[in-house]
């Protein structure tokens, strides 16, 4: 698994905005056909890690 394009979503936006946002995110990540991990740091900003699928034959 490789993690890229981590973002921290500004606290000084509306909760609906932020909420927003997020799942547009998320259904960009959804498209590409990679997953998302998401997390909530201790200031309650939301960031996003996009899981990317890499296919290894062993």
């Amino acid at each position: 698994m490789a993690y890229g394009n981590a973002e921290i979503y500004d606290r000084n936006e509306s909760e609906a905005e932020r909420e927003q946002k997020l799942l547009n995110k998320l259904k960009r990540i959804s498209a590409r056909g990679n997953n998302a991990e998401v997390k909530q740091d201790r200031d309650g900003n939301w960031i996003v890690y996009e899981v990317k699928k890499t296919k290894a034959v062993v």
